[in-house]
């Protein structure tokens, strides 16, 4: 006797169970048996694919579609097989599970259709490979051969492309080509202020400070109408006190008292004019000097690049990218036999050609040139060999700008050079004819409609850098203002040595004349140039002090 324990449990798990197979709803009933059952009608369309035109179930029997009516109608007899390459941020694997912008769109819309599907990496990790024999390789090729349904991933829509399989509706619109590259290091100059004018500038402003002391000086000395002031007190403009009031004058901060004579004032007041305009060209070119020293490069355009040496610059391999440069390299190779041909053929003078002939070269090589360099400086396996070689410095990568964006916005220390150029589109390739290339074009462009594709360039794109390094809106660095504390260095230096010979002069002063000694006093005589009356003024060393003034002095000399 058989055990019939395990139908019973199956039975019991059986019961109630609901779901939705191929044909529409289906479920069991522990005492009815079919509680809900329908059977869909199918027009086999290929050996994939059948289209539902109609269905039968006990409640409403046979009915059958309209034909213009649209219906969730489409049934694949096995999972859509898709390959891809691994490209952030379109394609990601992490712990073998792919995800990324690209991944996400394409899950929506095989939602959308109700597909299931697999993917894998494509065997030969590039999109397509065009032999010499007509033969594709990569993920064309492998599609071609029947190993996969469809494509997916950051695959540029190209001429060469569309000849062999069969495009979606774009999923990334204006995918150019961009330079990606690291930027350049800010180098510390201790003097930095000093590059702000040229030396010629700081020659002329120098001999301008020694000439305005100088005449300073003159005016002071040899002008009749320079008084005393109320207090009976006056500013002797020697060397040493024109040479402090026109530096104070310089740098805004006052060299104290002015000089009372009318054409001092006006010397005085000129140079001061000279001082504003020129402290404010100073303050106004450092200002632009910093902030063009830490945002601009030397690099501004792929021409830039090509002109340079010091860095090398290279593209994946097999690539569209490759393919362009490729293809420009031949068309202006061809160009270059044509114009030869013309120039250089011997013929009658009424000859056709010859009558065409220019003899300035009409067309560049610079594609040509750029060509030969990548060719070698060796080309990149993959996208992150090309990042790594570009973090390594004296590197230029030249790929997708979406993948310069991506890297830029990841990484602080990278750029991007010049505007996209040769855009071209994303897609999802299918084999010829297929019958899956209209349902996700229209999916696409309900996804685009309802702003889905935007939000997930927000989700896979990063707002900000995830490397914690210093950033570009932060301040300048204390290396980068090290000039400016190291002449302050020297000024402080400077004056403790003055300081230090001061006193020692001082003190020699009173070694070699003992009358100077602490009881002793100091008398120093101050002429007042209209009445040349003798004042004499001393201090002692308990700090009192007195000025008289000696009758005995007169205009006409001592009585």
């Amino acid at each position: 006797m058989h055990d019939i324990t395990p139908s019973v449990q199956f039975m019991e798990k059986a019961v109630d169970t609901q779901f939705y197979g191929c044909s529409g709803p289906f479920s069991f009933d522990s005492k009815t048996g079919h509680r809900q059952v329908t059977f869909g009608l199918y027009h086999l369309k290929s050996s994939e694919i059948a289209e539902q035109f109609g269905y039968w179930n006990r409640t409403s029997g046979l009915v059958l579609f309209n034909p213009n009516e649209t219906h969730r109608n489409n049934w694949r007899f096995k999972k859509l097989r898709a390959i891809t390459i691994i490209e952030p941020p379109f394609v990601e694997l992490h712990n073998g599970t792919f995800s990324g912008y690209t991944i996400d769109v394409f899950e929506k819309v095989a939602n959308m259709t109700h597909f299931e599907y697999t993917i894998s990496e494509c065997v030969d990790k590039n999109y397509g490979t065009l032999f010499k024999n007509s033969t594709w390789g990569g993920c064309i090729g492998q599609m071609l051969r029947g190993d996969a349904d469809v494509i997916v991933g950051s695959l540029s829509v190209t001429t060469e492309r569309d000849a062999v399989v069969d495009f979606t509706l774009p999923y990334y619109d204006f995918a150019g080509i961009q330079i990606l590259v690291k930027k350049k290091a800010q180098e510390t100059k201790l003097f930095y202020f000093l590059d702000v004018f040229h030396l010629d500038v700081w020659l002329c402003l120098v001999a301008v400070l020694i000439t305005t002391s100088i005449l300073l000086y003159m005016f002071d000395r040899f002008s009749p109408f320079t008084n005393v002031d109320q207090n009976g007190d006056q500013r002797v403009f020697d060397m040493k006190e024109s040479m402090w009031f026109v530096i104070g004058s310089l740098t805004q901060s006052g060299g104290g008292d002015p000089p009372s004579s009318f054409s001092s004032r006006v010397l005085v007041a000129g140079f001061w004019f000279f001082c504003i305009i020129m402290m404010s060209t100073f303050t106004a070119n450092l200002a632009a000097f910093l902030t063009a020293r830490r945002y601009t490069s030397d690099l501004s355009s792929l021409d830039d690049l090509a002109a340079q040496t010091e860095i090398n610059f290279s593209v994946m391999a097999n690539s569209s990218t490759m393919r362009y440069f490729e293809r420009m390299a031949k068309i202006e190779n061809l160009f270059d036999t044509k114009w030869k041909k013309m120039n250089f053929k011997h013929g009658s003078a009424g000859d056709f050609e010859g009558n065409l002939a220019v003899w300035n070269y009409p067309v560049s090589e610079k594609n040509a040139n750029i060509w030969k360099r990548i060719q070698a400086n060796g080309m990149v396996a993959n996208s992150s060999e090309g990042l790594q070689r570009v973090r390594d410095g004296n590197f230029a990568y030249i790929t997708e700008s979406p993948i310069v964006e991506y890297y830029t916005k990841k990484y602080n220390d990278l750029t991007s050079i010049g505007n996209p150029f040769s855009s071209r589109p994303y897609a999802f390739a299918f084999k010829q004819n297929s019958e899956l290339v209209d349902q996700f074009s229209k999916h696409i462009l309900q996804l685009q409609q309802k702003s889905v594709l935007e939000d997930l360039k927000r989700k896979w794109w990063p707002k900000s850098t995830e490397e914690t390094k210093v950033k570009d809106s932060e301040g300048l660095s204390v290396e980068s203002l090290s000039g400016t504390f190291i002449v302050l260095g020297i000024g402080l230096a400077c004056s403790l040595l003055f300081l230090a010979l001061e006193v020692v002069w001082d003190k020699y002063k009173k070694l070699g004349n003992p009358a100077l000694g602490p009881t002793t006093h100091n008398v120093s005589v101050i002429y007042d140039r209209p009445s040349y009356q003798q004042k004499e003024s001393s201090s002692f060393s308990n700090g009192s002090m007195f000025t008289y003034a000696n009758p005995a002095f007169t205009d006409s000399g001592f009585k």
